[in-house]
């Protein structure tokens, strides 16, 4: 069998190739967005004056930047919208009538 031989079967067969190039991707895309994404997350929130308790902490954590950067993106995480709704959901606050009068 030569190379020509071997183009011409696949010629013939092209379709044969796609569609199953095609079920195959359909088939892994379906199974992609089943799978439940799981995710891993941890906030600390530091406001006020520095205290005797913080110097203990800053000696026990020496590895802990405490920036005002870091903790603007970290209080923009917090109060971002989406984490709040997961929250509101989870805790499910839209049946208590302290946070939802209505």
């Amino acid at each position: 069998m030569d190379f020509g031989q071997i183009l011409g079967i696949l010629k013939r067969g092209w379709w044969v190739i796609a569609g199953a190039g095609f079920i195959g991707t359909l088939i892994a895309v379906v199974l992609v967005l089943q799978v439940t994404p799981s995710y891993t997350s941890s906030a600390r929130l530091l406001l006020g004056q520095k205290s005797q308790v913080d110097d203990a902490m800053g000696a026990m954590f020496p590895d802990i930047r405490l920036d005002s950067d870091a903790i603007s993106g970290e209080i923009a995480i917090l109060t971002s919208a989406r984490l709040l709704a997961q929250v509101s959901q989870t805790l499910e606050l839209d049946s208590h009538p302290e946070f939802n009068p209505a």
